[in-house]
């Protein structure tokens, strides 16, 4: 008898730290997907680079927006990342990928603009050419 009641406490005991386990991991919030993550994590970084320091909560709740995620769930990701060193390692490096892409985009985009520019200014040169020509052919008899 007294082997019974051992054995239905232990298995209580086991059960409750099953169900609080269960609990505390199924707080209804989902977490963000990895990668969408990464993208609203590095517009965060970026924009809060060309903003004021007091519009930073306006700025994370436009990106959540665009993104179409709650703060809780942004936040309940980001927490479970913080808790767990091998987790945030992983995203970080996913991060930092992302910045250098875009770093590059960005740099790419400046090219182009300047090399869009140096052809503007040799297409005006050149129409500039043919119009004092022209000025000049019109001026003979």
């Amino acid at each position: 008898m007294n082997f019974i009641y051992k054995a239905i406490i232990v298995n209580l005991a086991i059960a409750a730290a099953l169900f609080i386990l269960v609990c505390e991991k199924n707080t209804g919030i989902q977490k963000v997907d990895d990668n969408k993550f990464v993208q609203i994590y590095c517009d965060i970084v970026t924009l809060s680079d060309i903003i004021k320091p007091e519009a930073r909560k306006l700025l994370i709740d436009s990106v959540l927006t665009h993104y179409q995620v709650s703060k809780e769930s942004y936040y309940a990701t980001k927490k479970s990342y913080d808790e767990n060193n091998e987790k945030w390692s992983r995203i970080y490096e996913k991060i930092v990928a992302e910045l250098e892409k875009r770093a590059g985009e960005l740099k790419e985009s400046k090219e182009e603009k300047a090399e869009n520019e140096e052809i503007k200014k040799e297409t005006k040169s050149q129409d500039e050419g043919r119009l004092k020509i022209k000025d000049k052919n019109n001026e003979q008899p």
